[in-house]
Parts: C-alpha cells; sequence; structure tokens
C-alpha cells in the first residue's frame, strides 16, 4: 500500500478530534513512543484498507487508479482474488492493532503513567477500535459503494 495511502484516510484529524471531543490527553511521556506510533500506523492502515476494499468496483467502474485493490488487480489476479487477499490483511492489520494495545499497556511508559494519565491512554485506544468499526460499519451500510 502506498505510504501516504493511510494518511489521506483522516485517522490522523480523527485522532486528534477524538482527544479533544472526549476532553482527554495522551500524557507527553507516552505520546510519541514507538507502541502509540504503530497504533496510530495500524489504524491509518485498517481505514485506508476498508475503503478500498469497498470502494474497489465503483473505483473499477470509473476508472480510478488510487485504490490499492484496483492496482493490485492490474498485476494479475482477479478482483476477486485481490479482494479476498485484501480480506485476510484487513483480518491480520486488526489483529496487530489489537496486540499492540494490549503490549502498549504492557510497557513500563504505560505503567508509570498515574492515575489520570492511564484512563488517557485507554481512551485512546477505545476511540480507535471504535473507529475502525463505525468506518466499516459506515461502508458496509450507506450504499455509497452499490
Amino acid at each position: 500500500m502506498c505510504a501516504l495511502r493511510p494518511i489521506a484516510g483522516g485517522a490522523p484529524v480523527y485522532l486528534d478530534l477524538l482527544e479533544r471531543g472526549w476532553h482527554f490527553g495522551i500524557p507527553e511521556s507516552i505520546q510519541s513512543t514507538a507502541p502509540v506510533n504503530r497504533l496510530r500506523e495500524h489504524l491509518g492502515d485498517i481505514v485506508a484498507q476498508v475503503n478500498d476494499a469497498f470502494s474497489a468496483k465503483k473505483e473499477k467502474e470509473s476508472g480510478g487508479f488510487h485504490d490499492h485493490v484496483i492496482i493490485r488487480e492490474r498485476s494479475g489476479p482477479s478482483l476477486e482474488e485481490v479482494l479476498a487477499r485484501s480480506r485476510e490483511q484487513l483480518h491480520a492489520a486488526v489483529r496487530r492493532f489489537q496486540d499492540h494495545a494490549e503490549l502498549l499497556q504492557a510497557t513500563d511508559e504505560y505503567r508509570l503513567l498515574s492515575d489520570t494519565g492511564q484512563p488517557g491512554v485507554e481512551y485512546f485506544i477505545t476511540g480507535m477500535g471504535n473507529w475502525q468499526r463505525s468506518n466499516y460499519d459506515w461502508h458496509k451500510e450507506s450504499g455509497r459503494y452499490e
């Protein structure tokens, strides 16, 4: 997948809104740690993969070329094969997100946070999970890609 594709999915903006809307902040001591950055990366990948999987057929019909599913299809496999592989990759990305969320909560940086710092990280993780689910549900139910 293109390195910029997850950014185009809006995940960084959503994460900022999440902190502002829920009135919490991730403590500075943990904001830029590798586990938090990986969660952000996984969220961006998941959002982009869901969009590309649902929009592939419409994108193909309109002659689009920004969808990673369509790009992969052009290299040989059928659209159905690419979509099946994309589903597998999406499930793996969600598992990686869940694994990294658990790893983050097992780090010394997390354990050393105050009683007010840990809930901020937990809200952040929960909010990212909610974004994944709502993004999937919207794509599935909106009718935009029918």
